[in-house]
C-alpha cells in the first residue's frame, strides 16, 4: 500500500522551525566474527521532524559505518557512510535509523555522530485536503495523538476536554 497524503487537520500549538543538535556515540564493540566487532545505535525521529547526520568521528580501528532508514510501512533504505553521501541527508519522521559501525578492534574503540533535528509541518496550510485519485480504491484514516509521536487511528467522535492539547491527521491509501 501506498501512502499518498498525510495532512494534519488540527494542531494548537505555535510552531517556529526549531533545531536541536545531539551527540549518538557507539562504545561498546562486541565481537560478531573473528576479528570483527560491530557496535550499534539507534537515532529515533519522531513524527513532523527532519533529521541530518551532521558530523562523524571516529577512533581506534572504525573502519565502516552503515546506516539503516526505517519508515513504518515502507522499505527499509541502507546506506554506508564510505561509499553513500550520508552527511546532510534529510530524513523525515517518524522514523528509526540504525546505526552500526564496525571495527577490527573493540578496545579504545569509538563511533560519535551528531545529529541535528528541526521541527516542521506543525501547523496546517488552511484549506488542504486530502484527494482520493480518480480510478483508484482508497482508505481514509483519522488519526489522533497527544504527543505528535504517538499516533491512534480512530472513527467518529466526541472528545473531552485535556489538560493537554490534541492533535489530529488524516491520510489516504490506495493499495
Amino acid at each position: 500500500m501506498k501512502t499518498l497524503l498525510s495532512l494534519i487537520l488540527l494542531v494548537s500549538i505555535n510552531a517556529h522551525a526549531q533545531s536541536s543538535f545531539f551527540n549518538y556515540k557507539v562504545t561498546s564493540f562486541p565481537q560478531f566474527s573473528p576479528g570483527v566487532f560491530k557496535g550499534v545505535t539507534n537515532v529515533v525521529v519522531g513524527t513532523n521532524t527532519i533529521a541530518k547526520f551532521v558530523g562523524i568521528q571516529t577512533a581506534g580501528g572504525v573502519n565502516n559505518v552503515d546506516i539503516i532508514i526505517n519508515n513504518p510501512g515502507l522499505p527499509a533504505v541502507a546506506a554506508n557512510w564510505t561509499t553513500d553521501d550520508v552527511l546532510n541527508t534529510r530524513m523525515l519522521g517518524p522514523c528509526t535509523v540504525t546505526v552500526t559501525a564496525t571495527s577490527s578492534t573493540s578496545a579504545n574503540t569509538l563511533a560519535l555522530f551528531l545529529v541535528q533535528f528541526e521541527t516542521v509541518n506543525t501547523s496546517p496550510t488552511p484549506g488542504q485536503m486530502v484527494i482520493q485519485p480518480s480510478g483508484f480504491d482508497a482508505v481514509v484514516t483519522l488519526e489522533a495523538s497527544t504527543n505528535l509521536t504517538t499516533w491512534q487511528t480512530i472513527t467518529n467522535a466526541s472528545f473531552p476536554k485535556m489538560s493537554g492539547n490534541r492533535f489530529f491527521r488524516t491520510s489516504i491509501t490506495v493499495p
